[in-house]
């Protein structure tokens, strides 16, 4: 498993994406960025980050929020990281063990679902949390 690689399901997918300054595979997808890494050539992970970050006052509803996810879904993994300012971000992971290879079609599902599983819990957020600016009558 290869950088490359992931970057031709990309393609095959038609998806738009991008390399960064690493290497790394990354893209947008409505508004939130998903990276996927071949973690020491045997494990194939795609991380999300929630478009929209909270405030230090709501860290305990947000974690709330990640252990009710946790408790109730097989994946992804949802955590927070609570950077310096205060702010908190709320991130996704699925990670597959490829230790014996994936042919193209299972990359392009792995890949997939990835996507699908940081989507539902982003979707999730945005229904709890809804955008004030997209709500506002007007």
């Amino acid at each position: 498993m290869t950088r490359e690689r992931l970057a031709e399901s990309m393609r095959r997918r038609e998806y738009r994406y991008l390399t960064d300054e690493n290497g790394d595979v990354c893209g947008l997808w409505a508004y939130r960025l998903f990276s996927f890494y071949v973690v020491r050539g045997s494990i194939l992970q795609v991380r999300g980050r929630w478009s929209r970050q909270a405030g230090i006052e709501r860290l305990w509803e947000v974690l709330a929020f990640t252990d009710s996810w946790n408790a109730t879904h097989a994946h992804p993994k949802v955590y927070v990281r609570v950077l310096d300012d205060g702010r908190v971000h709320v991130l996704t992971e699925t990670s597959v063990t490829i230790t014996s290879g994936l042919n193209d079609s299972q990359l392009d599902h792995q890949v997939a679902v990835g996507l699908a599983a940081g989507t539902a819990v982003f979707d999730a957020l945005d229904h709890r949390y809804p955008d004030p600016v997209l709500t506002a009558g007007g």
